[in-house]
């Protein structure tokens, strides 16, 4: 699990743990407020942001195994949406996640243990479904530049995982609209940008 550095008992080291539990809580709420539709599985990352809260406030202690859950929830949360905003960038690299999170690459790699899929799994299926919903809507620009500024640097992995994984090339993706997508969407993201 992630545990997070003990901060100094001096105010500044208050300052910087309630920058770092916040940055935490607001991923996570964040989170929440985009996918609405798992409205159902929220219970459990608001009662770690309420631990996450007392933490930063010296309520809790940092070594209960709660908080531990909350810290690990927290840092999935925040890795995430790392993930998410700079998924175009090819060069996005664990280590560069982890550095920003301030946390171990060992630490990154175990908060997507439990998730079934591994940071580099993620990171490709996020790509992949930037790219499937842009070859869609963005009709005018080719397969090979959607996949670059999806964050794929390679083409031939781009069809490669991309047919393994919708069972179609791009370009047959191109007449079909994505299962999150409706048939009509495709102009109004083109007119979009």
């Amino acid at each position: 699990m992630v545990d997070a550095p003990l901060p100094s008992c001096s105010p500044r080291g208050t300052l910087a743990r309630d920058a770092s539990l916040t940055r935490l809580v607001g991923a996570m709420f964040r989170s929440m407020a985009r996918d609405l539709a798992q409205a159902g599985q929220f219970a459990g990352d608001v009662a770690h942001m309420v631990r996450l809260a007392l933490l930063a406030r010296g309520r809790l202690r940092p070594r209960q195994d709660e908080i531990r859950a909350a810290l690990h929830a927290g840092y999935l949360h925040a890795a995430r949406e790392i993930l998410f905003r700079d998924l175009h960038r090819a060069s996005l690299t664990p280590a560069a996640v982890a550095a920003e999170l301030g946390i171990s690459l060992r630490q990154l790699h175990a908060l997507f243990e439990p998730t079934g899929l591994s940071f580099a799994r993620t990171l490709t299926a996020a790509r992949l479904k930037a790219a499937r919903r842009a070859l869609y809507a963005i009709r005018e620009r080719s397969i090979d530049e959607i996949a670059f500024s999806c964050g794929f640097d390679s083409i031939a992995t781009f069809y490669r995982v991309f047919r393994s994984t919708y069972g179609m090339t791009p370009g047959d993706a191109r007449r079909i609209p994505p299962q999150d997508q409706p048939a009509n969407s495709a102009n109004r993201v083109a007119t979009a940008r």
